[in-house]
């Protein structure tokens, strides 16, 4: 008797839990807008006049949408399963801290905690009602470079793929720097001659992450690696330069056990040696300023402590001031690897730009290698 009703507590539990997902599956894909990339989104915004953080509402990318139907699809069973009183996901967002702290106390990474919220905040944003991370009362486990394995060492799956036997690939892929996805929709149209270099055109479509756009330019080892890859582009697989065509068109996966992470942090050394300068002569140049958004046209104001800004006006009538700072030629590095190394501020950005992150901290941390 007692396992019968196990089996229909079980059942009812699993009902439940397909309901929430279907709802939650819904919400997440109202969401989604494939037609324009984040930056795209981003710039209508600061054409505006807006100044301050851009929350982006939208769901940009089919694999982003993917990744959220997952976590949420976690978080609705763990709802049906602990709390069989809630018969909408719109109803759960209370629980959403007891849910990270269950998987804080299950030992998740950081990183994985932080993909888990950014999923359900995704979920319960609305335009009529915000919601962001500081809204959920509980702090997550700080990330730290050092527990990151992926692509740093050995594995397994490393030996299921013949690096000599595809050298042409991975050479290819240490030139451009190009992602996993981005390799797999690479189209030989894509190839551009761009300010006296061979570049990569990438777009919102091909693949880039939240369909960010860039220019990457080649860095091949040698004149003749250079010449096979501009060879590969003239003789593609198919309508791709490296995928073959699955039956609706779409490119199928590319060497699946290939480490392409790792060759990305390889391009980003050959990117950041060819335009690093020597870090004792940017000692010696004064400090220059960085702030795109101050404008030295436009009245300038002085504060008691002797900084100077602009002042603008935000959409919504608030004055927000943009002041005017100064920037090292370098920076030293934090965390990763090369944590304490001073390096070229500005190369360092050019390689950031090159992988699509247009962040220093995340390139100098994640992909400088020694």
């Amino acid at each position: 008797m007692r396992t019968k009703k196990r089996a229909r507590r079980a059942i009812s539990a699993a009902r439940r839990a397909r309901d929430l997902r279907a709802e939650a599956e819904k919400l997440l894909r109202d969401k989604c807008d494939y037609e324009r990339g984040r930056a795209e989104y981003k710039a209508e915004i600061r054409a505006s006049g807006e100044t301050g953080p851009i929350v982006d509402p939208a769901i940009r990318w089919s694999k982003t949408l993917m990744n959220y139907i997952k976590q949420c699809g976690y978080f609705c069973t763990w709802i049906a399963k602990n709390h069989p009183e809630i018969a909408s996901i719109l109803d759960a967002k209370p629980y959403i801290a007891e849910w990270l702290q269950s998987l804080i106390d299950e030992g998740k990474s950081p990183y994985t905690l932080l993909t888990y919220r950014a999923a359900v905040v995704k979920l319960f944003d609305t335009p009529e009602s915000r919601f962001t991370a500081g809204d959920i009362p509980i702090m997550l486990p700080r990330r730290k470079a050092d527990l990151i394995t992926r692509s740093r060492e050995a594995v397994p799956t490393d030996t299921h793929f013949d690096e000599a036997k595809h050298a042409d690939f991975v050479e290819f892929c240490r030139s451009t720097g190009l992602r996993r996805s981005e390799v797999e929709h690479l189209k030989p149209d894509q190839l551009i001659y761009h300010k006296g270099q061979w570049c990569i055109r990438i777009q919102h479509g091909d693949g880039s992450k939240g369909g960010r756009p860039r220019i990457a330019s080649i860095m091949a080892k040698s004149p003749e690696a250079l010449a096979e890859i501009l060879e590969k582009f003239s003789h593609p697989t198919s309508k791709y330069v490296w995928a073959e065509e699955d039956e609706h068109g779409n490119p199928r996966s590319v060497f699946g056990h290939a480490d392409i992470h790792s060759y990305r942090a390889d391009y980003a050394m050959r990117v950041y040696t060819h335009y690093a300068r020597p870090i004792e002569e940017l000692r010696r140049e004064p400090p220059h300023i960085r702030n795109p958004r101050f404008d030295a046209k436009r009245p300038v104001y002085k504060t008691a402590d002797g900084q100077y800004y602009n002042l603008y006006r935000t959409p919504s009538g608030k004055e927000k001031r943009v002041y005017q700072y100064y920037q090292s030629n370098t920076i030293i590095i934090r965390g990763g690897p090369y944590s304490g190394k001073e390096v070229d501020r500005w190369a360092a950005m050019l390689t950031s730009r090159a992988l699509g992150h247009n962040r220093i901290s995340v390139t100098t941390t994640h992909y400088f290698r020694r």
